[in-house]
């Protein structure tokens, strides 16, 4: 009996039948693929193309954090290099692959702040805008050394502070008092601090200049070397004997042999001057310093007379400028007559700082009339001298308080009966006023005898040191004159 088919029946196919329609579909599906990329803009394609790459990159990528032996083919000098480069694995525990991180280790030594004093700024202040302990502040400044420096820091000045917790509690704090000391502030129990002043020596070397004047003090000691503060010095040594507002003279000359401060083979700054000469329209003069047993440095001339005199020819800082000289016969400028005009006037820049022309005892501090603000000065028993238009007074100068030669008492100001901002000072001699600029000043005190054989010691060395420089120079100055003339000639 024949066999019925199911109609539910079909056949199964076989191997080969299997083989061949899974290659017609695949031949088909990248038929599509083909009509469908062939269809598309350039554009799409790159978009397209760098997705595929993408999927393929991750899919493709090691799934076990490995080292890569990754060969690089380089081409060097024609012929194929290969490299290989080790890349480090990305450990599985940190975000931060291990060549990124930095480890911050303070150690007792190293500085973990270091602030900058502002104008206006306390040392309280400067704690609490650094986050640092206010207590260890007022423990620290129970040493009356401490306190002396840091209640006292200027605008510019910094201390380098290291702390010993995230409180902010201070286990050091240093303070550079000037290039040779620093204040060393040391926790060393609960609220405890040592003190202790280091010192580090400096090396001291001898330098020396010569200038001539061609325009003014300042550009000859520029053109020589010098920096404007050893001009001032070198001014502040000879003011007593030359007047440096209007005496000056062209070709007039100067010498200098003067200290260089250094600190580990870096130049510091300037140190003292120890000797020099001026040479001011033909008069001849030398200066020497002297340090004696008490550690005190004065000028001296070279048969001993001291340099300083018992007044400064001009009350005020350097360079000063005569806008009115003493003359008993004078055009009065607000009033439109003629009247004794008893003093000297200088100008200068509101705020220039006046001095005391010599030691004494302020007599008078105030509103003086015409005047306006007004310093009167006593000088032993039969002089005196005034200081009138200021600005403002020095705080700390009061009418009683002795003051010293060089101290400031006050500032150049306009106030009274003025047509502009200056200084008018007046010198009266039992009374009667003498002009300031031509008055024979009282000498101070000579070096004393028992010093006279070291000071000489000192003196005659510096003396021929200063004498070799000068003609060093001016033997220089000659051929290169002679040269620049002989090359014009030729011309």
């Amino acid at each position: 009996m024949p066999n019925k088919l199911r109609h539910d029946y079909k056949p199964q196919p076989q191997a080969k039948d299997l083989k061949s329609s899974s290659r017609s579909s695949v031949t088909q599906f990248f038929n599509k693929v083909a009509n469908f990329w062939s269809a598309q803009t350039h554009a799409v394609r790159g978009i397209l193309g760098l997705s595929l790459l993408s999927i393929i990159c991750i899919f493709a990528w090691p799934e076990k954090n490995e080292a890569l032996d990754v060969p690089l083919s380089l081409v060097s000098n024609g012929q194929e290099v290969n490299l290989e480069l080790d890349l480090p694995t990305r450990s599985e525990s940190e975000d931060t692959p291990e060549a990124l991180q930095v480890t911050q280790n303070y150690s007792a030594t190293e500085t973990d702040l270091l602030i900058k004093v502002k104008s206006g700024d306390t040392l309280g202040e400067l704690f609490t805008k650094n986050n640092l302990s206010y207590s260890d502040m007022l423990s620290i400044i129970e040493n009356e050394e401490a306190k002396k420096y840091l209640t006292r820091m200027k605008p510019g000045e910094q201390i380098a502070v290291n702390t010993s917790d995230d409180k902010g509690h201070i286990q050091t704090l240093n303070y550079e008092i000037d290039v040779e000391n620093t204040l060393v502030i040391e926790r060393y129990a609960e609220n405890k601090f040592s003190t202790e002043i280091k010192t580090t020596p400096l090396d001291v070397r001898t330098a020396y200049a010569h200038g001539v004047i061609k325009d003014s003090l300042f550009l000859a000691g520029k053109d020589a070397g010098l920096s404007d503060s050893l001009v001032m010095n070198l001014a502040g040594i000879f003011q007593w004997d030359i007047d440096f507002v209007s005496n000056i003279r062209k070709n007039d000359s100067f010498t200098v042999i003067y200290e260089q401060l250094w600190r580990d083979g870096e130049y510091l700054k300037n140190g003292k001057i120890l000797g020099a000469e001026f040479i001011n329209d033909g008069d001849v003069f030398h200066a020497i310093r002297f340090v004696d047993e008490n550690d005190d440095g004065n000028y001296y001339s070279p048969d001993g007379k001291s340099m300083k005199k018992a007044f400064l020819r001009a009350p005020i800082a350097f360079s000063p400028r005569v806008t009115s000289s003493f003359n008993p016969k004078r055009f009065h400028p607000v009033l439109k007559t003629t009247r004794p005009h008893r003093g000297v006037d200088y100008g200068g820049p509101m705020n220039t700082p006046i001095l005391a022309a010599g030691d004494g005892k302020v007599i008078f501090r105030g509103r003086k009339g015409s005047y306006g603000n007004t310093v009167i000065l006593q000088h032993g028993g039969n002089i005196t001298t005034l200081y009138a238009h200021l600005n403002k007074f020095n705080g700390k100068v009061k009418s009683g308080s002795r003051v010293k030669q060089g101290q400031t008492i006050g500032y150049l100001g306009r106030t009274g009966r003025v047509t502009g901002k200056h200084l008018h000072y007046e010198y009266r001699l039992n009374g009667v006023h003498r002009n300031p600029r031509t008055v024979k000043l009282p000498n101070a005190k000579p070096l004393p005898q028992k010093y006279k054989t070291d000071f000489e010691k000192i003196m005659k060395p510096l003396l021929a040191q200063l004498d070799v420089i000068k003609r060093a120079n001016v033997i220089n100055a000659e051929n290169v004159s002679s040269t620049s003339s002989n090359s014009a000639s030729a011309q």
